[in-house]
């Protein structure tokens, strides 16, 4: 299971839940992690809540004698049929229901997958075409959050029981 908080701009603030169900296989220094989940989001302004589900792939190598390790990550995430588009001026842009990330990690291990920090950088695609001054989040009081092609950076800490 999984708990965060997003933070937005001036328009408050998402609580994020999730359940992580996950396989892995180890070959000397490689590492290869699938994960499959669910996300709720629910927003503090009163846009509906968004339920998705996705998946992670992330290969990586870990360094002999060292608690790093350094990988690839790829990932589609399968949005809320509620977020079909989000307007854009007058009209409504079409978001595509499977968003994709592509990217580069770096893993610190406390204690193997059970306990690691990761630092992501990943190319984030959902095909909506739509774009502002900065890549990342979007709000919009009716639709909540979208997730709109670009660049994002990620930190995150994972604890598994």
């Amino acid at each position: 299971a999984s708990w965060g908080s997003l933070v937005l701009r001036s328009t408050g603030r998402a609580e994020r839940t999730g359940l992580n169900a996950w396989f892995r296989m180890q070959y000397q220094g490689f590492s290869f992690l699938l994960e499959g989940f669910q996300r709720a989001v629910e927003y503090t302004s009163g846009a509906p809540d968004q339920v998705d589900q996705g998946v992670h792939a992330l290969l990586h190598y870990g360094f002999a004698d060292s608690n790093f390790s350094i990988g690839l990550r790829g990932g589609m995430i399968f949005l809320d049929d509620n977020y079909a588009s989000i307007p854009v001026g007058a009209a409504a842009a079409p978001i595509d229901d499977t968003i994709t990330e592509f990217g580069v990690v770096v893993n610190y291990f406390f204690w193997n997958h059970n306990n690691k920090l990761s630092f992501d950088v990943n190319w984030v695609q959902d095909n909506s075409g739509v774009n502002t001054s900065s890549a990342g989040y979007m709000f919009g009081v009716n639709r909540g959050v979208v997730v709109e092609d670009g660049v994002m950076l990620r930190v995150q800490w994972q604890v598994a029981f």
